[in-house]
Protein backbone atom coordinates (compact mmCIF):
# COMPACT_ATOMS: atom_id res chain seq x y z
CA UNK A 1 0.00 0.00 0.00
CA UNK A 2 2.58 2.79 1.30
CA UNK A 3 4.42 2.03 -2.07
CA UNK A 4 1.42 2.18 -4.67
CA UNK A 5 0.61 5.86 -2.37
CA UNK A 6 3.84 6.83 -3.03
CA UNK A 7 3.79 5.98 -6.62
CA UNK A 8 0.71 8.18 -6.85
CA UNK A 9 1.88 11.04 -4.98
CA UNK A 10 3.44 13.04 -7.65
CA UNK A 11 2.06 13.47 -11.05
CA UNK A 12 3.55 14.84 -13.97
CA UNK A 13 5.77 17.21 -11.56
CA UNK A 14 2.08 18.14 -9.59
CA UNK A 15 0.46 16.89 -5.95
CA UNK A 16 -2.96 17.15 -7.25
CA UNK A 17 -5.69 18.23 -4.87
CA UNK A 18 -8.96 18.73 -5.32
CA UNK A 19 -11.04 21.53 -2.78
CA UNK A 20 -15.19 21.85 -2.32
CA UNK A 21 -17.26 22.96 0.36
CA UNK A 22 -20.64 22.08 1.14
CA UNK A 23 -23.03 23.14 3.74
CA UNK A 24 -25.03 20.22 5.94
CA UNK A 25 -27.67 20.37 8.35
CA UNK A 26 -27.37 20.18 12.17
CA UNK A 27 -30.83 18.93 14.32
CA UNK A 28 -32.47 22.24 15.19
CA UNK A 29 -31.10 21.81 19.27
CA UNK A 30 -30.76 24.68 21.34
CA UNK A 31 -27.39 24.32 21.49
CA UNK A 32 -27.04 24.12 18.03
CA UNK A 33 -28.96 27.41 17.29
CA UNK A 34 -26.97 29.08 19.75
CA UNK A 35 -23.57 28.09 18.40
CA UNK A 36 -23.96 27.79 14.84
CA UNK A 37 -26.94 30.67 14.48
CA UNK A 38 -29.03 30.38 11.12
CA UNK A 39 -27.61 30.39 7.89
CA UNK A 40 -30.40 32.13 5.92
CA UNK A 41 -34.30 33.63 7.08
CA UNK A 42 -35.20 33.36 10.74
CA UNK A 43 -37.01 30.42 10.53
CA UNK A 44 -33.85 28.41 8.80
CA UNK A 45 -32.73 25.32 10.64
CA UNK A 46 -28.30 25.43 11.94
CA UNK A 47 -26.02 24.19 9.34
CA UNK A 48 -22.47 23.73 9.33
CA UNK A 49 -19.99 24.77 6.19
CA UNK A 50 -17.11 22.14 5.79
CA UNK A 51 -14.84 22.44 3.29
CA UNK A 52 -12.21 19.86 2.25
CA UNK A 53 -8.85 19.17 0.73
CA UNK A 54 -8.53 15.87 -0.98
CA UNK A 55 -5.27 14.18 -2.18
CA UNK A 56 -7.05 13.21 -5.70
CA UNK A 57 -4.80 10.11 -6.98
CA UNK A 58 -5.11 7.85 -3.56
CA UNK A 59 -8.58 9.88 -2.40
CA UNK A 60 -6.65 10.52 0.95
CA UNK A 61 -8.41 13.01 2.96
CA UNK A 62 -5.60 15.90 4.12
CA UNK A 63 -7.05 18.62 5.56
CA UNK A 64 -10.87 20.33 6.31
CA UNK A 65 -12.23 23.12 8.06
CA UNK A 66 -16.06 23.52 9.55
CA UNK A 67 -17.71 26.55 10.62
CA UNK A 68 -21.37 27.78 11.11
CA UNK A 69 -23.23 27.53 7.84
CA UNK A 70 -22.67 31.52 7.25
CA UNK A 71 -19.23 30.02 6.54
CA UNK A 72 -17.01 30.57 3.36
CA UNK A 73 -14.82 28.02 1.56
CA UNK A 74 -12.78 30.54 0.25
CA UNK A 75 -11.87 31.84 3.81
CA UNK A 76 -11.27 27.86 4.55
CA UNK A 77 -9.26 27.56 1.50
CA UNK A 78 -6.99 30.13 2.33
CA UNK A 79 -6.24 28.88 5.99
CA UNK A 80 -5.84 25.59 4.27
CA UNK A 81 -3.41 26.98 1.95
CA UNK A 82 -0.48 27.49 4.01
CA UNK A 83 0.41 23.73 4.92
CA UNK A 84 -0.01 22.81 1.19
CA UNK A 85 3.11 20.93 -0.68
CA UNK A 86 4.90 23.32 -2.75
CA UNK A 87 4.15 21.37 -5.93
CA UNK A 88 0.50 21.43 -5.01
CA UNK A 89 -2.24 21.75 -7.63
CA UNK A 90 -5.49 23.08 -6.44
CA UNK A 91 -8.53 22.15 -8.63
CA UNK A 92 -11.39 23.15 -7.61
CA UNK A 93 -15.25 24.08 -8.72
CA UNK A 94 -17.04 27.70 -9.56
CA UNK A 95 -17.31 28.41 -6.45
CA UNK A 96 -13.66 29.06 -5.98
CA UNK A 97 -13.47 31.54 -8.64
CA UNK A 98 -13.00 35.68 -8.32
CA UNK A 99 -9.85 37.56 -9.50
CA UNK A 100 -9.10 38.91 -6.03
CA UNK A 101 -9.40 35.70 -4.74
CA UNK A 102 -7.45 33.71 -7.11
CA UNK A 103 -5.07 36.77 -7.17
CA UNK A 104 -4.08 35.89 -3.36
CA UNK A 105 -3.52 32.33 -3.88
CA UNK A 106 -1.23 33.03 -7.09
CA UNK A 107 0.81 35.38 -5.04
CA UNK A 108 0.96 33.05 -1.80
CA UNK A 109 2.37 30.41 -4.62
CA UNK A 110 -0.33 27.97 -4.91
CA UNK A 111 -1.58 27.06 -8.11
CA UNK A 112 -4.65 26.18 -8.99
CA UNK A 113 -7.24 25.01 -11.66
CA UNK A 114 -11.03 26.51 -11.35
CA UNK A 115 -13.52 25.98 -13.66
CA UNK A 116 -15.28 29.02 -14.84
CA UNK A 117 -17.46 30.13 -17.53
CA UNK A 118 -20.70 29.31 -19.31
CA UNK A 119 -23.44 30.08 -16.50
CA UNK A 120 -27.19 30.06 -17.32
CA UNK A 121 -28.24 33.89 -16.65
CA UNK A 122 -29.51 34.31 -13.22
CA UNK A 123 -26.54 32.16 -12.14
CA UNK A 124 -24.80 33.61 -8.90
CA UNK A 125 -21.96 32.17 -7.03
CA UNK A 126 -21.56 32.75 -3.52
Amino acid sequence: MASRAHEAWNQYGWIAFAVDGSRVDAARTRANEADLGKSARDKSHPQWWMTWIVHLPTLMLWDWRQGPGTSSERTHLREMARDLPAEALIIADGGFGGFDFLSHLDQTGVRFLVRCGGNPPGYEND
